[in-house]
């Protein structure tokens, strides 16, 4: 065992019983390395990734490549869900070594933590077109002894670009003129269509990823304009999201990506944050739609999460490997003869509806995906209901298998950006499930908090860990968890707890100088990966794109001043960058374009979650702000307050106007719409 056997974290302790020497992430190894002038290997990974498993396998369980790296190195490994902030930085030297990044991620550094070369993958012997691993660190450390001086030009030369990379993010100047007639949501969907795959559905042409954010800012742009094309696009990703290998037809939830551009081929591995975001998206498409295929999905997938993700506190784990028994996929893929087995011959339906095929249509098994004849809702509709009474019989057989393993920390960005789903939901759809996975949550929550007397980035078994302090995204998925949980039951102090984090963050996290959030706190240690700006809405929306929607939404409510401020600072150094970066800062777009759509309600009753439903379907992705018999809003912020007796009212305010109060709900909701 290494010095990774005290750790936590499943992927760390995935690599204790390595021969390799690895340490965990903390002054000591770079210590060490400057005693003994050798070079750092950083490798960084998590607990789910396959190539990750695969490396290991094949290089660092190898007792001559550990003795080597043991000799030659001092190795790092990283937990990159644990330390996003470390991961982010040497992320960006590997890109600009080798023009792409991915994971395992393997970096090596100078003492002083600054990187000179790196890379992804690679193979134990030359093969994929790279050269063997032992190759790179033989060369590696001929260089770092042979031309040092030159090994630590490179690792400066590196940081500088770095640094001076994350300055150009606030070199932005906002023209007025082009801010009123360029930067609309019109001219940012035209740009994201460039990446729209027409053919298959989703964006790119190659491994497919589901994209929740440039479908959802699609979806908000159909409500302005005649956009059928686009409705047609959206449909069709949503129905390649169903109908795909990526989604789990037995057990419900979806995979990372597809390796290939049909959605057929998933890796396999299922991780919180996307099962969450999908649920949200196949949330909104029902409100627009109304179809069944699409609730019964989001019902499949929370009974995915309830038994395979939830634990006992109510919180949910990170991600479920897609290995087990060391082989991809085995736990989800069916032979043709296993399902001859359990049913005595193949069922006609899974025929009709399946790409079933003898010598399999992967790897010598079968990846369960609707084959082309499933081209429509109500197709998917008519399979589905077909094929339940088998696949719930395929379930039960399944479970007998070994599992893969499931990375057993809980996340407090994750956890907090799900309970923002499951509130949509219920919210959308009705679905009690949803609604009660959210309240629990929560309360799991405020349990950690009260016992930790603040908030951390991750909790194992019924205590937070605190090692790692709360980033920028713990906070602000909390904050907007809060705001979306005041509609369950308009629950003041609710608001209230959104307010009080909000203030927290901008004292703590907000930079003046550059006008957003700095990802870590400001009263941490500053490391060499400090200079992280979490501004680009990547795998989950950005800590500083979810910051801006809470700050707005809590404007509304409180009329803090100060809220307005940092809203303009952070409009002035985003707005300018979206055109040319939609695909990875959809959701910023899509919160200026609800910020231009404010829609706020004041009643003195509590509204049912029939009538709820209906005010987001009439709002559609406007900002929505609804206050039961508010008073915390001590400035007034709108003129008409809702008068202080038993007879019903509603007070709408649009674009910064009120009308005259009414009573009835019809009357309201024709108002919304006018």
């Amino acid at each position: 065992m290494n010095k990774l056997r005290s750790e936590k974290s499943a992927y760390l302790l995935q690599h204790a019983t390595n021969p390799i020497n690895w340490y965990a992430w903390g002054e000591e190894p770079f210590q060490k390395a400057k005693e003994e002038n050798k070079p750092l290997l950083v490798s960084i990974g998590y607990a789910t990734c396959h190539w990750c498993h695969v490396m290991e396998r094949e290089s660092f369980e190898n007792a001559e490549i550990a003795a080597f790296m043991n000799e030659k190195f001092v190795c790092i490994k990283v937990d990159r869900e644990e330390h996003p902030d470390i991961d982010h930085y040497y992320m960006e030297a590997v890109q600009m070594f080798q023009q792409q990044g991915g994971w395992p991620l393997n970096v090596f550094l100078t003492y002083d933590k600054k990187p000179f070369f790196g890379g992804t993958y690679y193979p134990p012997v030359d093969a994929y077109g790279k050269p063997s691993w032992m190759k790179i660190l033989q060369n590696i450390s001929n260089a770092y002894t042979n031309k040092h001086e030159v090994v630590f030009e490179q690792s400066e030369k590196v940081h500088s670009l770095i640094n001076s990379h994350n300055e150009r993010l606030f070199d932005s100047k906002l023209d007025p003129v082009e801010s009123s007639k360029t930067l609309k949501l019109e001219y940012w969907v035209e740009d994201l269509l460039k990446y729209a795959d027409w053919e298959n559905g989703g964006f790119g042409h190659g491994q497919k990823f589901p994209s929740v954010m440039p479908l959802k800012l699609l979806l908000a742009y159909t409500e302005t304009d005649d956009t059928r094309k686009i409705e047609d696009f959206i449909e069709k990703s949503m129905l390649a999201l169903y109908r795909g290998g990526i989604y789990d037809k037995i057990g419900g939830g979806w995979s990372r990506y597809t390796v290939d551009n049909t959605w057929k081929v998933p890796h396999f591995e299922k991780m919180l944050y996307d099962n969450a975001q999908l649920l949200g998206l196949f949330a909104w498409q029902y409100l627009h739609t109304n179809h069944p295929i699409y609730a019964k999905t989001i019902d499949q997938t929370l009974d995915f999460l309830k038994d395979e993700l939830k634990d006992l506190t109510g919180l949910f784990y990170s991600g479920i490997d897609a290995d087990s028994e060391g082989v991809e996929g085995k736990f989800y893929t069916w032979t043709y003869d296993q399902i001859t087995e359990l049913f005595g011959q193949m069922p006609e339906d899974i025929s009709k509806y399946c790409d079933i095929q003898k010598e399999g249509n992967w790897d010598k098994t079968n990846i369960l995906y609707l084959n082309s004849t499933v081209n429509s809702l109500d197709i998917c509709l008519e399979a589905n209901e077909k094929l339940s009474p088998y696949f719930d019989k395929m379930l039960v057989k399944r479970s007998q298998r070994i599992r893969p393993i499931t990375d057993k920390k809980k996340l407090t960005n994750q956890n907090a950006l799900l309970i923002t789903q499951l509130v949509q939901v219920y919210l959308f759809t009705e679905n009690e499930k949803a609604k009660t996975l959210a309240v629990d949550a929560l309360e799991a929550f405020e349990k950690l908090i009260e016992t930790s007397t603040k908030l951390y980035h991750q909790s194992y078994d019924e205590k937070f860990d605190m090692r790692i302090e709360a980033y920028l995204d713990d906070y602000a998925q909390l904050i907007e968890a809060y705001i979306w949980c005041y509609l369950l039951n308009y629950e003041e102090n609710y608001l209230a707890q959104a307010k009080w984090y909000m203030d927290l963050l901008i004292e703590n996290y907000y930079s003046e100088d550059r006008g957003i959030f700095n990802y870590t706190h400001s009263g941490t240690k500053k490391g060499i990966h400090s200079s992280y700006n979490d501004i680009y809405d990547q795998t989950m929306p950005s800590g500083n794109s979810t910051a801006y929607s809470c700050l707005i939404y809590l404007y509304e409510v409180f009329a803090d001043q100060k809220y307005l401020e940092i809203i303009g600072k952070m409009e002035y150094i985003i707005k300018p960058k979206i055109k040319n970066h939609i695909f990875s800062m959809a959701n910023w777009a899509l919160t200026f374009a609800r910020k231009e759509n404010i829609i706020s309600i004041k009643t003195n009753t509590k509204f049912s979650t029939i009538e709820l439903k209906e005010i987001f379907k009439k709002c559609k992705t406007s900002m929505l702000v609804i206050l039961y018999n508010h008073h915390m809003n001590e400035e007034n912020r709108y003129k008409h307050e809702v008068a202080k007796h038993n007879k019903v009212q509603y007070t709408l305010c649009k674009n910064n106007m009120c009308f005259a109060p009414v009573d009835d709900f019809k009357e309201l909701i024709d108002k919304i719409i006018e």
